[in-house]
């Protein structure tokens, strides 16, 4: 639906949204080792202030996540999993459907960064079983430079914070963000 997807100004911008607009203060964050800048900078920044605790999950000897992996380095307070759908350095392509399945039961949503593997690889929200996917479209996608977006599962599209407020060109009448 149009309300699952925010078109932004690249995929850093995306994961940004779906980053800052899913934590509150004190959440734990769980991402992969292979984490791109656009992410871990973000991640890290927030951690500096004392808003998350972000925890690192290691993979086996050939770069790959296991379920196991990502169930053990969970705590009560994880709050969101960031997954590298595929490295820009090495090219490993993560299991992403698997690796959510693991996480589902205990409530807790997957972001999966798809600049890599947009427009290479089939990448849905369906698919990857993701509550949110960041994705670039000048890369797989063969868009112009300065285009992204996240795709939002019905409850994140419902409940995702707002980076910037101001003009919506809707509900003028009203000083508060619609």
């Amino acid at each position: 639906a149009a309300e699952q997807i925010v078109f932004t100004s690249g995929c850093t911008e995306a994961l940004n949204l779906a980053i800052r607009g899913s934590l509150f203060r004190g959440d734990e964050v769980l991402c992969s080792h292979a984490e791109h800048n656009a992410v871990m900078r973000v991640l890290k920044g927030l951690e500096q202030q004392g808003e998350i605790t972000v925890r690192v999950a290691e993979p086996d000897s050939r770069g790959l996540l296991s379920p196991e992996a990502l169930r053990q380095a969970t705590t009560p307070k994880t709050a969101l999993c960031v997954l590298n759908h595929a490295s820009n350095v090495t090219g490993v392509v993560q299991p992403v459907r698997e690796l959510a399945d693991a996480l589902r039961p205990m409530g807790i949503p997957v972001l999966v960064d798809a600049a890599q593997t947009a427009g290479i690889l089939p990448v849905s929200l369906k698919k990857l079983g993701a509550d949110m996917i960041a994705l670039p479209g000048h890369k797989g996608l063969l868009g112009p430079s300065g285009i992204g977006a996240v795709l939002l599962s019905p409850a994140f599209a419902a409940q995702l914070e707002p980076l910037i407020a101001g003009g919506t060109g809707s509900a003028s009448d009203q000083e508060e963000l619609p």
